[in-house]
């Protein structure tokens, strides 16, 4: 299955307390590799989505709304797109 990494990015932000710059920020580029070839469904947007799955984590341990996360960087980014399993597996 391939992933919109783009839409993935727009829902996990609907429904996770997450920073707003860095949404901005991956966004922004996100829209730089398209604009450079690639597509919303590689291997860069992908990585993209699973750094900001990761800051979005650690937002919220910052603002006291989960324990400290432990980040298995190996994971791909689908891992990341039920980012509510993925914490309670953590916690």
């Amino acid at each position: 299955m391939t992933n919109n990494w783009g839409k993935e990015l727009v829902k996990l932000a609907d429904n996770q307390v997450h920073n707003d710059d860095m949404y901005r920020f991956i966004q922004a580029e996100m829209k730089r590799v398209i604009a450079n070839g690639g597509n919303a469904s590689d291997e860069d947007c992908g990585e993209l989505f699973k750094y900001f799955a990761i800051t979005t984590l650690y937002c919220q341990f910052q603002k006291g709304l989960i324990e400290a996360p432990v980040i298995d960087w190996l994971l791909g980014p689908e891992e990341f797109i039920e980012l509510d399993e993925l914490k309670e597996m953590k916690q």
